[in-house]
């Protein structure tokens, strides 16, 4: 159970560091025409 507990966790940390840089990506590129869209 605890082994489960330590992959769940990795994989959770892998997604949202991923879904961070991808949020900082689409900042630092798309900034303005990602809030047309979002607006």
């Amino acid at each position: 159970m605890e082994e489960l507990k330590e992959t769940i966790a990795k994989a959770f940390k892998k997604l949202t560091k991923s879904i961070s840089s991808a949020k900082n990506w689409i900042e630092k590129f798309l900034d303005n025409k990602f809030k047309m869209l979002c607006t």
